[in-house]
Parts: C-alpha cells; sequence; structure tokens
C-alpha cells in the first residue's frame, strides 16, 4: 500500500456524480432522518426493493418522534420482506433515544450519530457527511472495491485492518477535499473562524484553510463549524464560477463514490472502467488487473438445517362443505390459519412465524406434530418447499398443509408433553393465534422465508 489516496484528484469523481447521478427518492433533500432511514434499509438489501418500502415506511412515520411512538408490531409489518428485522428495532431505539436526549432533533456531532443503536460507522459517516458536511467517510463494500482497484492492493477487504487502512487514508482526502485542485469550499463559520492573511493569493488561501482544518479537526470549535451551508471564503481571490464548477463538499464525495460502485466499479470480473471517471487514477485498470480485485479472504460454509413447517388450517363452526360454489361462499372469512411469535431473541427475534420444526418430517410425522400442538389433523398433503438463506445459516424448507378440525379459538395452548414430536424450544411459542389470511398479510409481520410458502 504504497499510494495513498491523497495523492489521487476525485474532482472529475464529483463532477461525473453531478451530472450523471440517478434520481433516487433519498437524494431529494438532506434531512438527516431521511438519510439515515435510506442507509440503513440499503444495508444488505438492493436499491430497487428498498425504493417502495422507504417510500412506505416516510409515509407512515414522517418523523422522528412518529417512528419512537410506533408500536413494534406496526414497525414490523411495515419492515415486512426487508430482512434483518434488528435493523427496524434499532431504528426505533435510536428514534426514542433522540427524543429523549435531543428533543426529536438529530444529533450533528460524529460521536453522538455513532452512539445511537444500531448506527455503525459506515451509516455514521454517511449521514455526517451528507447531512451536516463533516469530513466523515462512509466505507463500505463499494468503497472497499474502489480503493483496492484505485490503489491495486493485495490485502483482502474483507479484513477489518484493511478497512481501517482505507478509512484513515480516505479521511485525508474528506479533510483536504482536494484543495490543491482548486476544489475545495470553506463551511462560512470555519472561514469566520480562521485569522485573515492580507496578501493571500488563491493558492496560499486554499493551503491555510486546509491547514486550519487540520489542527482544529478534533476541537469542539471546528467541528461545529462544519454546519451550515457552505459558501465561498469572502476574502479568497478565486474564480467564483470556476469553483462554483468544480467544488465539492463531502457529502456530494460520499455519495460520489457510493454511486461509482453501484454503477460503474462493478463487483466480479467485469467493472464498466471504460465509463469511470478515475480511471486514469486507476493501477488496477492501467495494470489490467480490475476484474482480480479487490482480494477476500475464504468465507465459511453456511450451516444447513432442514425446516418442517406446518400451514395449519382450520374452519370456524358451520363452514360446512356442501357444493363447491356453497363452500366457497360460506368459508370465505371463516377460514382461519396458525401462527405464533418467535422468541425474542435470536433469529427472526419476535415475529411471526407458522408452527416449524427441525428436520425433514414425512407425512405421518407431520400429523404427530401437528397433534402435539393441541390441533386434531382431518387431512395431510404436501405443500411446498424452497431453501431460504441467512447470514450464517441456509434453510431448506419443507411445508405440509393440514386441514384442521379443531375448534377455532383466539389462542390454543401448545401441548409441551406430547411425547411424539421432539421440538427445537428455541423456536417455539406457548400459544398458537388463528387469523384469516386478510388479517395475516395486512396485520402481522411474517418473515420471507414463511410467506413464500403461501
Amino acid at each position: 500500500m504504497d499510494r495513498n489516496l491523497r495523492a489521487i484528484d476525485f474532482a472529475p469523481l464529483c463532477l461525473w456524480y453531478r451530472g450523471c447521478a440517478r434520481a433516487l427518492p433519498w437524494r431529494a433533500d438532506t434531512e438527516p432522518y431521511h438519510v439515515w432511514v435510506s442507509e440503513v434499509m440499503l444495508q444488505q438489501t438492493r436499491i430497487e426493493t428498498v425504493i417502495p418500502y422507504y417510500a412506505r415506511f416516510l409515509e407512515a412515520l414522517p418523523t422522528i418522534e412518529s417512528l419512537a411512538a410506533c408500536p413494534e408490531d406496526r414497525l414490523l409489518k411495515l419492515w415486512e420482506g426487508l430482512g434483518y428485522y434488528s435493523r427496524a428495532r434499532n431504528l426505533r431505539r435510536a428514534a426514542q433515544q433522540i427524543v429523549a436526549e435531543y428533543g426529536g432533533v438529530f444529533p450533528h456531532e460524529p460521536l453522538q450519530i455513532r452512539a445511537l443503536p444500531g448506527i455503525g460507522e459506515y451509516t455514521a459517516g454517511a449521514v455526517a457527511s451528507i447531512c451536516f458536511g463533516l469530513p466523515e467517510p462512509a466505507v463500505d463494500g463499494n468503497v472497499l472495491r474502489i480503493a483496492a482497484r484505485l490503489l491495486e492492493l493485495r490485502e483482502p477487504v474483507t479484513e477489518s485492518r484493511t478497512k481501517r487502512k482505507v478509512t484513515k487514508m480516505l479521511r485525508t482526502v474528506y479533510m483536504g477535499c482536494d484543495a490543491e485542485a482548486g476544489a475545495w469550499v470553506a463551511p462560512k463559520p470555519l472561514c469566520r473562524d480562521m485569522p485573515a492573511k492580507t496578501g493571500d493569493n488563491a493558492k496560499k488561501l486554499r493551503l491555510r484553510v486546509v491547514r486550519f482544518m487540520i489542527k482544529h479537526h478534533n476541537t469542539a470549535k471546528c467541528r461545529k463549524s462544519w454546519h451550515g451551508k457552505a459558501v465561498l471564503y469572502k476574502r479568497a481571490t478565486l474564480n467564483r464560477k470556476k469553483i462554483a464548477k468544480t467544488s465539492y463538499l463531502p457529502g456530494v464525495l460520499t455519495q460520489a463514490l457510493m454511486e461509482l460502485g453501484e454503477t460503474v466499479c462493478l463487483p466480479g470480473a467485469q467493472p464498466r472502467c471504460d465509463l469511470c471517471p478515475l480511471h486514469a487514477e486507476c493501477l488496477a485498470f492501467a495494470n489490467g488487473t480490475a476484474g482480480e480485485l479487490p482480494l477476500r479472504a475464504p468465507q465459511r460454509k453456511k450451516r444447513e438445517a432442514e425446516i418442517t413447517v406446518l400451514l395449519l388450517i382450520a374452519r370456524a363452526a358451520g363452514a360446512e362443505k356442501e357444493d363447491a360454489a356453497v363452500n366457497s361462499a360460506k368459508t370465505q372469512g371463516a377460514e382461519r390459519i396458525a401462527i405464533r411469535k418467535r422468541p425474542n431473541t435470536g433469529l427472526l427475534a419476535g415475529l411471526w412465524e407458522f408452527p416449524n420444526t427441525e428436520g425433514a418430517l414425512t407425512q405421518k410425522q407431520a400429523s404427530a406434530f401437528a397433534k402435539s400442538l393441541g390441533v386434531r389433523p382431518v387431512s395431510v398433503r404436501k405443500g411446498s418447499s424452497h431453501i431460504h438463506t441467512f447470514t450464517h445459516i441456509k434453510w431448506k424448507m419443507r411445508s405440509y398443509e393440514i386441514e384442521c378440525e379443531a375448534p377455532i379459538e383466539n389462542e390454543l395452548p401448545i401441548d409441551r408433553e406430547a411425547p411424539e414430536c421432539d421440538r427445537d424450544e428455541t423456536t417455539e411459542s406457548t400459544t398458537l393465534l388463528w387469523v384469516e389470511p386478510e388479517a395475516l398479510r395486512r396485520d402481522h409481520a411474517l418473515p420471507t422465508a414463511f410467506r413464500k410458502l403461501l
């Protein structure tokens, strides 16, 4: 790692971003709440998936206060399908902390942002730079891939030490923002704090702004001075039109790097180097190694588990079978399906699920398992099956559709003493809740792993 990111001119990247950036809904403003929600949703999730969820979420919860006051069941229903549900819970916990400690105003200080539940270095850097103009880099897989190719790094980007090195180098870029190339725009309060000297020409002025920033970076005075709209230093002798064309702030650089990694500097063997505004600075492009980078440490093989899921269906009393037409009319609104709550810790914590157990059960075993849950099976038939992959485990899921004769009650206790089936106590609730299909879709957060079986 002989070459440093500080030696690279990022001005062409920021100019490219201004002209080529996609119109995404969270780029419409720099409201911290909006940026924060979008960044959390985009973790481990594709942009096209997030867009409708983002709009629906902000329509339902338009402010930090509304998020803080939102019941958990409603929040999880809004999040249904995005996965990684701990993100939603942490959003709510952080919103409650912001209301309690900051009066509902999103904090400006990087350390305060980082201290909020569920906010890591990347999200804190994104919010700090985009919303408040702070020189805080946001380093994720996209940025690591760009850095690995620009510098032709031969270190695995999955190692924490590589990420720390890239973050440290990139922070110096944010601190300088390419001042030597005439691309630095100083926030007004910072310029007011910096003493002026007579005879400053453009080059000396830019260098003095950078030195002043570095000197005061860790002081409250300097961090505070970053807040506010960026303006040209009033004593500058630089041509204003020229600066307006080439200038960028930390937030622009953050979003430009995101855009480059998502649309041009793509993973795998086919990066679009011909479209990259930084290809002249890229060692991997020059040496023809872009397709080989970045290097990654070998991943551990995911643990696999066989899961059998029961779709328990019952009809209310009086929903008798006569002929097909009459039966269809009578059972509309009378059918119920059994769900239960997962434990409050562990995988898919606190969400609803269909009764299930580990292992590949036969039809006879599935019927016995249903009896152990306190219902009386009438018929059992095979349902759909699929494989669902989590971060550390892969579920091979099979299902059985079981029509039950048991009368429907609001809650039906599970017979924990039943010997017929070996159960996993960590995934089992003490009661079954019988709900109509429409109510299930409307009111209960059901993870994608189970929704695919419907």
